[in-house]
């Protein structure tokens, strides 16, 4: 592109991005920002000496022209002299300049005319850390860091909590304070005054930082329910860190607490209302088991641990996994495990950090779900006078009966799952008869019995063909 070309696309580009500017005075800022130089930003930090002596206008500072200098690490004692200079670093200083030193409120009396400026350090108060020096004709800014010899930065940090045990010492239990007021108190003789204050957070951590001098100090605390607090003196020095904890101590009672009030619900699904949420507590080898935990009388969780007490020794063993929820609403766990019976204990936090006592829900875990078994299945006519046949009379062997003659058959049907007492759980069983290709249901008509696991079938042969039949005894459970 010629030269012609780029000076016009530039043109062309900065009339485009004026267009998008709203107002004339926005318009004239933005080509003034493009037209001129923007001011540059200068650090310096005091090499040579800053401890002139009044009235001295040798080795002074510079002060750019149209932008702000930094001074940084300016010792409070004796004086500072300064110039404007140009980007060449030449003095433009005259006895027309005027030089004037602002910060918040504060004004130094003794500024006036002069090509270089001397102030005197130790009149600014010690409140101010950062003050700017201004010049007039022409304009310059520099901003002054000032420090006082022999002092850093202190730092305080400790919680603020309630002893729930009395022994002096912050420990998982005791009640964090937050919102409390801490202040660091420095000694004057009798009386003390602050220097710092902060405000503990929810946790009940504070942390107060101070620019001063190595030295004793005290920390105070004040919160709503609770005496003033006010430290022994102690020695804090700068460059490190002082951890005091606060401890406080109620003016009133507060309302009790029951981190422990919790129940547990073991169910076979997860639901978000917990309230309606079926409860189980046998589940098939190889089902998730779901376990909540519910706080009861105004409870508020911050977090539940979990895990399961497989030998039931009360102590959480390590091949015992804990699982911790802090997720909440609904704080639970799931798992799932081989059969058995087993022990899922759930420990409770408040939202105070304050643990609760140890719950339990027992849960038995059977083994997937096994058809019954028939055994012994054996068949008798009925006697000539129409009565049942005796138990001797029962054989294995093939019953030769006369058509229309009854014939009951017997059998033993178990339910591998729960062998001793079937628990209801077995359906009464079906007789079924061959038809040459297989079997079919023949319990139409037919009485059937389960007394416990003894099957009584009754079949009336008037309607069973001549010849050799061949019948089976199907049992069901309900599931």
């Amino acid at each position: 592109m010629k030269k012609g070309g780029l000076k016009l696309a530039l043109i062309l580009a900065l009339v485009g991005a004026s267009l998008l500017v709203s107002n004339s005075s926005a318009q004239a800022a933005f080509w003034s920002n493009w037209l001129k130089p923007k001011p540059a930003t200068t650090q310096l930090s005091p090499s040579k000496s800053t401890s002139h002596s009044s009235g001295t206008s040798s080795d002074p500072y510079e002060c750019r022209e149209n932008t702000t200098t930094e001074i940084t690490n300016v010792p409070r004692s004796g004086s500072i002299s300064l110039e404007t200079v140009n980007s060449s670093s030449q003095r433009t200083s005259t006895s027309s300049t005027s030089w004037v030193v602002a910060e918040g409120s504060y004004v130094n009396p003794s500024t006036g005319p002069g090509s270089v400026f001397i102030t005197s350090l130790t009149a600014i108060p010690d409140s101010f850390i950062n003050i700017s020096v201004r010049a007039r004709n022409p304009t310059a800014v520099c901003t002054l860091t000032l420090v006082t010899p022999g002092t850093g930065t202190i730092t305080i940090t400790g919680k603020v909590y309630k002893d729930s045990n009395n022994n002096n010492t912050y420990e998982v239990g005791d009640r964090v304070i937050p919102s409390a007021t801490v202040k660091l108190e420095k000694p004057a003789g009798t009386s003390y005054s602050p220097v710092a204050t902060t405000t503990s957070n929810s946790s009940g951590d504070y942390l107060l930082t101070y620019q001063g001098t190595s030295g004793s100090y005290a920390v105070s605390a004040t919160v709503s329910d609770y005496s003033n607090y006010f430290s022994a003196n102690f020695t804090a020095n700068t460059g490190s860190t002082v951890t005091h904890n606060v401890q406080m101590t109620e003016t009133t009672t507060p309302p009790p607490t029951t981190p422990s009030s919790i129940t547990l619900k073991s169910a076979r699904t997860t639901s978000d209302d917990l309230d309606s949420l079926p409860e189980f507590t046998v589940f098939n080898e190889g089902s998730t088991i779901y376990v909540y935990a519910l706080p009861t009388n105004g409870t508020q969780l911050k977090q539940v641990s979990f895990y399961v007490d497989k030998n039931q020794d009360n102590i959480r063993n390590s091949d015992e996994e804990e699982i911790v929820d802090t997720q909440g609403p609904n704080f639970g766990m799931s798992i799932r495990l081989p059969a058995g019976a087993y022990v899922i204990r759930a420990k409770p936090t408040n939202t105070d950090n304050v643990y609760g006592l140890s719950v339990d829900k027992w849960v038995t875990v059977i083994p997937p779900n096994r058809p019954p078994v028939v055994s012994d299945f054996k068949a008798a006519k009925f006697k000539d006078d129409g009565t049942a046949p005796d138990a001797s009379s029962f054989s294995t062997n093939p019953v030769e009966v006369t058509k229309g003659q009854k014939v009951m058959f017997t059998a033993t049907v178990t339910d591998p799952d729960d062998a001793n007492t079937n628990n209801g759980k077995l359906r009464a069983p079906e007789l079924h008869k061959s038809d040459g290709t297989g079997y079919q249901n023949y319990t139409t008509g037919v009485t059937t019995v389960l007394n416990g696991s003894n099957a009584n079938i009754t079949l009336d042969t008037k309607d069973i063909p001549d010849g050799t039949n061949f019948f089976k005894l199907k049992a069901t459970d309900r599931s």
